[in-house]
Formats: structure tokens, sequence, C-alpha cells
């Protein structure tokens, strides 16, 4: 069990990662011409992290959520 909380720490980790990525890219954003090609592809990348983050938060919640189950199981034995 300790494995799968492991396993959700590191995407919670990950996530911030992205976080700080995101934040970076978003500052980035702010100096630049919002309709220059450079603007349009940070805003791509953007996209792309945001998704990333989504999903590496929900999985580790799945990760927690699924090992809580499995505690509870262990104690009705």
């Amino acid at each position: 069990m300790a494995e799968i909380t492991s396993l959700a720490r590191e995407y919670e980790n990950s996530a911030d990662i992205l976080t700080t990525r995101i934040h970076a890219r978003n500052e980035k954003l702010k100096t630049m011409h919002r309709c220059s090609k450079e603007a349009y592809q940070l805003k791509r990348e953007l996209s792309i992290l945001y998704k990333e983050r989504l999903e590496a938060l929900e999985t580790a919640r799945h990760l927690k959520k699924y090992y809580d189950k499995e505690s509870t199981n262990d104690t009705i034995h």
C-alpha cells in the first residue's frame, strides 16, 4: 500500500513542477504581443501544460482514493 501513496505523491510533485512551468510561461506571455506567432505558440504550450497538470492531479487523487479504500478493507477483517 505504501507504494501506492508514494506514487500518488510523485504525481502531486509532478503537478507542482507543472504549476511552476505554467506560472513562468504566463509571466512570459504577459510581456509578449498577444497576436504574435510566439504568443500563439506559448498559449499552445500552456494548454498542454494545463492538461498534463490536470491529469497528474486526477491520477494522484485516484491513487489516494484507491489506497483509502484498501486500508478501509484491511480494517474490516
